[in-house]
């Protein structure tokens, strides 16, 4: 019985991991996202500006 309660609590603690590594990837994914959105706004800034950057 102590076999089967070890077994369960390694899955248990796999699931877990599994679930914060989508999470991470997600976040990650966001921040690729955002560091884009980001590059983009300044570029458009700058073409705006006649090529002048603000800083």
């Amino acid at each position: 019985m102590a076999n089967i309660m070890i077994y369960f609590d390694i899955w248990q603690q796999t699931e877990l991991q599994k679930k914060q590594q989508r999470k991470t990837e997600q976040i990650l994914k966001l921040a690729l996202q955002l560091r884009s959105m980001t590059d983009n706004l300044l570029m458009m800034a700058k073409l705006q500006s006649g090529g002048k950057t603000y800083a």
